[in-house]
């Protein structure tokens, strides 16, 4: 990466920290989603070409192996990066096996997990009905966090 990359890297990182700070009061009670991508992606902000030269970046070294990465969710792309990358790894490593997702939901994740890996064989399970009252209760009370009874539990793709 150049200097000036390097830099310019930074004063967006300051400007980014800048401009929350004075909106965070603003917001405070506000909800809001702040989404990035990993600095791997393309459309990142913090995006390092060179690093993924070296590494293959969302692909084993060595190319994209006849693979192109799938954006099909909106949702929680860093997250979706993640699961990529340990997908990445699983292969690179040559781990055997089956796979499983509990909890499908709309079987967004289910999709990725078969794309990047379809020849392995895919166990999903879901309670079609989402969380149970009782356990979004308990974790709410250990949490704190907002957690409705049957969340999840709308699993039409409609």
């Amino acid at each position: 990466m150049l200097m000036s990359e390097r830099l310019g890297t930074r004063m967006h990182m300051r400007l980014a920290g800048s401009v929350l700070r004075r909106l965070s009061p603003l917001l405070r009670r506000q909800s809001f989603r702040l989404q990035s991508q990993m600095d791997i992606h393309p459309q990142s902000l913090w995006h390092n070409p060179d690093f993924v030269r070296e590494t293959g970046g969302f692909f084993p070294p060595g190319g994209p192996c006849g693979r192109r990465v799938d954006w099909r969710s909106d949702g929680d792309s860093v997250r979706r990066d993640m699961l990529v990358l340990l997908l990445r790894d699983i292969e690179i490593r040559a781990i055997p096996g089956s796979m499983a997702e509990l909890g499908v939901y709309k079987g967004e994740t289910a999709a990725l997990l078969h794309h990047f890996m379809p020849d392995r064989q895919l166990h999903l399970f879901d309670t079609f009905s989402g969380f149970d009252p009782q356990d979004a209760s308990s974790e709410a009370a250990i949490t704190s966090a907002p957690v409705a009874g049957g969340q999840f539990g709308v699993t039409s793709v409609d």
